[in-house]
């Protein structure tokens, strides 16, 4: 028996005898020498005691020696008894050991290699926490080891990849940059620092959609290119920046970012030897690229070859390797897209074998789990398409279905699933069992949205996520089954719920939270500081900066907008898990949820409210009168694509009359007959089609009381949220008692019914001291047409007001910060200037545009009443017609109850006129009354369309009331 002295000298010499055998094998290439550097290593190990300070050395040692082994051999065990040997190593170093970071960081590169073979959770989560605790062991109070920064950026990007926490890719980012802040200038690391921050933007693209950050991944790869002067080392680059052109050619749909792609991989592709371990990856990709330049130009070729390169990439990935079920999903979208060209079910067929093989190789609770059931459940809706069976349709159900209840995955990828599903049952309702089956599509539609228009992206990027989805149509098409299935209470809380999903997401934000206040106080105030945080965030403009979309040279100064952005998705996070938490609460489980009919019926203590729901399918009226009755109108002679017509055609005639903002040229008023011949087209189309059938079907709900018109509340969907129903009627200088609404009706406007919920939280202004009012006018503002008549109309309106109660701002006093700060000092606005629509919705001032996603971040305790006297600012965006993204409706979210504004360009003289007679119908009909604001433009209008004319429909109809 050795002493332990001579366990140590012999423990040395078999360490010194290994490296001549590394060295060897690395000279000769014999396996031998491999076996015996993992004998030696383990007899090493096995001599020395657990006390010894040699032994995480030698552990180490060893590890690594059968890392070498499992990289020459490929033999799994090998890597596992690696990881045991480092893990042993770590655990046996105190944490003030200088070699213990060492350690800790091979001990996640080692798992994250296993992560690459079997992809196990466990093993990436024990990746990042291993080289986060070698940072943390790391000298300084924020290490900066560019080397196991990159560790830490792979770790978490790795981690999202698996789990998709929006966070990981978040810190995987700054992290990448603070690693590149800490080299110095021409460091040889730099370029894979580089390639690895691109990889992190490139991921949180498809993740996010954001278009600077695939922009920046772009412009990353190309510097990383050109840092690396040998071709062949350049492969990953060439491959990460065509998955790059690849991303944004699915965004922007120009084919030249497609045929870089293709060029660039092609180049990957030559430079790569048969017998790399990265071809089968880089075949894939290729393949990919070449499907999808087919599946936009055509030509077989690209379907052929995208065919063959996507069969090689699958045979020459081992059994067993954690991205053999992307290459065998990649095959699958190959062939299905060859399908739909040569219709050969034999490639259908093996795309669906493909990919029903990529599932089984996927853990249950993977990532990527949800796209291949989304990717599988297109091939079964191809196979559908070619060969309709209740069976084909059954196996397309089932796969949409569990992709539409996935745990994890992109929330893009499920609500994708959620309309396709809705899609299917509604297009093959032959094979459909029931109603409850179609209504339960429809339901997943509804329940995928919030995810996806998420409240940790920006304003302006959910907006953004809405338009390039199916959200509107999917809206409408809901409330149309549950209508033709006898439910039109539900049809009504789903266009509620459906509809207006940033408003309502904002509107849920600013809710009173007394009934949890009451119960679990501490809960309360965090959840009410995080909504608050998150509101105020909603107002910002979008994190990573227009400015960035072209890059030119890379540079990092922006860290100060992402850490904002970051910070808006740490909150968002953490108002979900809030969220969470009160509704496990027993008798909170409804907390902040969709509102159902009997919290919406309120909204008709001022009469009724109709919404009406136009989809393809079919189209009605649903009429919520008190006390909670859900009426339904069936509209026959209305068609989406009559709607579609009569929108274009009021767009002509506005188009014929020049209308674009608020403009003093008079010349653009003059009679034209085609232009007052289509908006008589247009509104006789109104009444027949829609508004007649409704009054008549509820005349006995809006029948005179005293005197006064009744009033009803329009609601509307699609192309009607564009159209002026209020002005609706039958225009004949032969008859002029024709129909119309404005003799029938008094109406209002409103883009949802929680609009039209009374406030707890809002006072109402005392009338014993009068509206403070803020007066905002604009003659003259910097590079915009003149308006001459704001200034008339500003004397208008601060005749009927006590100069002590008015704030007056014009000219250059009207400023971006003076308005906002007039804003929350004031019950009532009043805004005489240029106003511009959709993307950027704003009012112009002296000093530029005061949008709508600023106004967005206010709060006013006492907000009563807004006069836009603007154009466009009741007008929506017409990719985006459920979503109300008007100035108006924006002054409802801010606070606002009342709100007068326009749906197109009003005449500048107009303006007076319309103002003057407003506010002395306000005066008449005194302080408190119901519905004063509606009546009294109601009145104004009259007077104006009397002065200017009843034919002139241009210039009296386009002043709309919105809220209460």
């Amino acid at each position: 028996e050795r002493s332990p002295s001579s366990h140590s000298t012999w423990a040395r010499r078999l360490v010194g005898h290994a490296v001549s055998l590394k060295a060897r094998f690395e000279r000769q290439r014999e396996i031998s020498a491999l076996n015996d550097n993992v004998a030696d290593g383990y007899r090493s190990v096995a001599l020395t005691p657990d006390f010894s300070p040699a032994k995480p050395s030698l552990l180490c040692n060893l590890g690594r020696a059968y890392f070498e082994r499992y990289e020459q051999l490929g033999n799994p065990a090998d890597l596992d008894y690696a990881i045991e040997q480092l893990r042993s190593a770590s655990n046996l170093s105190p944490d003030n050991h200088s070699d213990k970071p060492f350690y800790l960081a091979n001990l996640s590169d080692l798992l994250r290699a296993r992560v690459g073979r079997k992809d196990s959770i466990t093993d990436i989560q024990d990746a990042v926490t291993a080289i986060q605790h070698a940072l943390d062991l790391s000298p300084g109070n924020r290490p900066r080891n560019p080397a196991y920064l990159r560790r830490l950026a792979v770790s978490l990007r790795d981690r999202f990849d698996s789990l998709g926490n929006i966070s990981d890719i978040d810190e995987a980012i700054a992290t990448s940059r603070f690693a590149l802040d800490c080299l110095p200038n021409g460091h040889p690391t730099t370029s894979t620092l580089l390639a690895n921050l691109a990889g992190c933007l490139f991921t949180r693209f498809k993740r996010l959609g954001h278009l600077p950050d695939i922009n920046e991944s772009i412009a990353v790869s190309r510097r990383v290119l050109d840092l690396i002067p040998d071709e062949s080392s350049k492969l990953n680059s060439f491959t990460d920046l065509a998955k790059s052109f690849f991303a944004r050619f699915h965004r922007l749909h120009d084919i030249c970012d497609i045929e870089e792609a293709i060029t660039t991989m092609r180049r990957a592709v030559a430079l790569t030897p048969d017998d790399h371990p990265m071809k089968p990856h880089f075949l894939s990709v290729l393949g990919t690229c070449l499907e999808t330049r087919f599946s936009r130009l055509g030509d077989r070729a690209d379907a052929e070859e995208a065919v063959v390169l996507s069969r090689q990439a699958v045979v020459l990935t081992p059994d067993g390797r954690a991205d053999k079920p992307h290459r065998l999903s990649a095959l699958a979208i190959a062939l299905e897209a060859r399908f739909h060209r040569l219709r050969d079910v034999a490639d259908i067929e093996e795309a669906i074998a493909a990919m029903r093989c990529a599932l089984e190789l996927t853990p249950a609770e993977h990532y990527a789990r949800l796209l291949f059931l989304l990717n599988l459940a297109s091939c079964l809706l191809a196979r559908l398409s070619h060969i309709p069976s209740a069976t084909h349709f059954a196996e397309a159900h089932e796969c949409l279905s569990r992709a539409t209840s996935s745990p994890s995955g992109n929330p893009y990828f499920r609500l994708r699933a959620a309309l396709l599903c809705a899609q299917l049952c509604t297009r093959h309702s032959k094979f459909v069992d029931s109603d409850n089956t179609l209504l339960r599509a429809h339901q997943s539609v509804l329940d995928a949205i919030p995810p996806f228009v998420w409240l940790g992206q920006s304003v302006e990027n959910r907006y953004d996520a809405i338009s390039r989805t199916e959200i509107g149509e999917a809206i409408t098409s809901a409330a149309a089954a549950a209508i033709s299935a006898g439910r039109p209470a539900l049809a009504l809380e789903w266009l509620e719920e459906g509809r207006n999903v940033v408003w309502g997401q904002l509107t849920r934000l600013r809710s009173p939270l007394d009934e949890l206040r009451s119960r679990h106080p501490q809960l309360s105030e965090r959840f009410e500081h995080v909504s608050t945080a998150l509101d105020r965030a909603a107002g910002r403009t979008t994190a990573m900066g227009d400015a960035q979309d072209q890059l030119g040279p890379i540079s990092y100064p922006r860290m100060t907008l992402e850490d904002e952005a970051r910070e808006h998705r740490r909150l968002a996070t953490e108002y979900d898990t809030l969220m969470t938490q009160v509704r496990q609460l027993p008798g909170l489980e409804s907390f902040l949820r969709s509102k159902t009919l009997a919290e919406l019926a309120p909204t008709c203590r001022c009469g009724p409210v109709v919404i009406i729901n136009v989809h393809e399918s079919r189209c009605d009226a649903l009429v919520l009168c008190p006390p909670e009755h859900v009426g339904q109108v069936p509209l026959p002679r209305l068609s989406l694509r009559i709607a579609k017509d009569v929108q274009a055609l009021l767009t002509r005639g506005l188009r014929g009359r020049g209308a674009g903002v608020r403009d003093d040229q008079r010349g653009l008023y003059e009679k034209r007959q085609h232009v007052h011949d289509d908006m008589s087209d247009v509104l006789k189309t109104l009444w027949v089609c829609i508004v007649s059938p409704i009054l008549e079907a509820i005349k006995d709900e809006v029948s005179s009381d005293g005197g006064l018109l009744p009033h009803v509340t329009w609601c509307t969907t699609g192309p009607l949220t564009f159209l002026p129903l209020h002005a609706a009627g039958i225009y004949s200088a032969e008859d002029p008692a024709a129909p119309k609404t404005s003799n029938i009706v008094v109406s209002s406007y409103t883009h949802s019914l929680s609009a039209l919920l009374p406030s707890r939280s809002q006072p109402s202004v005392p009338a014993a001291i009068g509206p403070r009012v803020l007066l905002v006018s604009q003659p003259s503002t910097p590079d915009q047409s003149p308006l001459p008549y704001t200034a008339v109309e500003a004397i208008k309106v601060s005749t009927h007001f006590p100069q002590d109660t008015i704030t007056h701002l014009d000219n250059a006093r009207a400023t971006i910060s003076a308005v906002l700060d007039g804003l929350r000092t004031h019950d009532w606005v009043h805004l005489a200037c240029h106003g511009v629509q959709a993307p950027h919705s704003a009012f112009l001032l002296y000093d530029g545009p005061l949008e709508l996603a600023r106004l967005m971040s206010l709060s006013i305790p006492r907000a009563e009443l807004a006069v836009l006297s603007a154009c466009h600012t009741a007008k929506g965006d017409e990719d985006l017609p459920e979503e109300t993204v008007h100035l108006s409706a924006g002054m409802l979210a801010v606070g606002y109850k009342s709100v007068v504004g326009t749906m197109w360009s009003i005449s500048d003289e107009d303006g007076p006129v319309l103002t003057d007679a407003f506010y002395a119908a306000m005066k008449r009909r005194g302080e408190g009354t119901n519905l004063r604001v509606a009546y009294a433009l109601h009145e104004a209008i009259a007077q104006l369309r009397e002065g200017v004319g009843e034919d002139q429909f241009a210039r009296w109809a386009p002043f709309v009331h919105f809220g209460t």
